[in-house]
């Protein structure tokens, strides 16, 4: 057989043994196996709903009246807008928190049923994550991945090989409703109640898709998971994507909560300037109605990737851009509510300290991603310490 030949067969069946098919049949799950889905098993864990003590469940201000999962009263004073009343079922800065010396941490949930999203990542719209650590230092240390056709998972997101007492958070998903969590820890592990929030009552932040999350990579890297991480603080998220419009509605559901350590709005991004002129200095008066001295900052968004498009069109034709014209409408509301005597009133221009490279902020041109939140909580975590007298 010559040399030729031989080699010929030799490369023959290398091929063949290795060739696995057409590209288009793989995937990443398959030729990763980090990508796929970790479900561990019951054998010796105990499961403990997270409303029970001494777990302490966060970030749903009616959870006592509704026993629900929801951000917002199941019957409210008013009738809620039907966007709003749809997405206060997605449990964005919801969190369970606790301690534990348990070697394994399993979890164990039914969701609502939801539609993927183009611009949310699963990891983010359906996940659970875990962060580990002492208050103000968590760190993440596993995430609950549901499969895209899954209502009902079980997922383990801590397994070692040792038993050491460490606090725990499990953020909420960002999009999507939840019916029930459980907790799974090994038999015979202790559990304790977290250390205290560092001021009691929480932060209430209202707007629309920047707030609730769109499009951090997952829970735990939303702007307001990372600022009550960074503040040991309860922060209660009332975002609703497109649909954070001042409806007076949204203000008394608002102003029901009991024993907030602070308001912030951004509700520029969602609302005309019409509606804005109509609505705002309302929706600050139903706050005010029951809240007479908590602070209130006034926001507005930060700079998008097609801002830099649009100013420069308005500036050919000699015009301001009407994002422009919101923020100076916002911040002379808020001029002249300070004037009339409101001393805890405050403004605050989400675009003023934007760098230059802001276009890689977003995912898509105005949803932002886990850079954009970064620096949102960066820019935002001295203003707020400030404001709550927070060393």
């Amino acid at each position: 057989m010559s040399s030729i030949f031989r080699r010929a067969i030799r490369w023959w069946f290398v091929l063949c043994t290795s060739w696995s098919g057409p590209a288009s049949a793989q995937n990443a799950e398959t030729i990763d196996p980090d990508f796929s889905l970790k479900k561990g098993g019951e054998a010796g864990l105990r499961w403990h709903f997270v409303s029970e003590k001494p777990f302490r469940l966060s970030g749903f201000c009616y959870y006592e009246n509704d026993r629900l999962f929801r951000r917002l009263p199941a019957k409210p004073t008013l009738r809620l807008p039907g966007s709003v009343d749809n997405l206060a079922w997605h449990t964005s800065g919801g969190q369970v928190t606790f301690r534990t010396d348990s070697d394994r941490i399993s979890i164990r949930v039914k969701l609502r049923p939801g539609n993927p999203m183009r611009n949310v990542s699963r990891t983010a719209q359906a996940s659970f994550d875990l962060l580990r650590g002492e208050p103000s230092r968590k760190r993440f240390a596993g995430l609950a991945i549901p499969g895209f056709d899954e209502v009902e998972f079980q997922r383990e997101v801590w397994s070692v090989p040792f038993k050491k007492m460490a606090e725990y958070t499990l953020n909420f998903p960002l999009y999507q409703g939840v019916e029930t969590v459980e907790i799974g820890l090994a038999e015979g592990a202790k559990i304790e109640p977290p250390s205290a929030w560092r001021q009691a009552g929480p932060v209430v932040v209202y707007g629309g898709s920047t707030l609730q999350g769109a499009s951090a990579s997952r829970p735990g890297n939303s702007w307001t998971m990372m600022l009550s991480l960074r503040l040991n603080m309860e922060f209660a998220n009332m975002g609703f994507s497109g649909s954070g419009r001042t409806e007076a509605s949204v203000a008394e559901a608002l102003a029901a909560i009991k024993n907030p350590a602070l308001y912030m709005m951004c509700s520029d991004t969602n609302s005309t300037i019409e509606q804005l002129r109509e609505r705002f200095v309302a929706f600050i008066r139903i706050l005010r109605r029951e809240h007479p001295q908590t602070p209130i900052l006034v926001m507005t968004r930060p700079m998008w990737g097609g801002d830099r498009r649009a100013k420069e069109v308005q500036a050919a034709q000699g015009l301001e851009t009407e994002q422009a014209i919101k923020v100076a409408f916002l911040k002379s509301q808020v001029e002249l509510l300070q004037k009339k005597g409101d001393a805890k009133i405050f403004f605050q221009d989400g675009s003023e300290d934007n760098a230059e490279d802001f276009d890689l902020e977003s995912v898509d041109g105005s949803h932002m991603n886990d850079l954009g939140f970064y620096r949102i909580a960066e820019r935002l975590e001295p203003l707020l310490r400030k404001l709550l007298e927070l060393p």
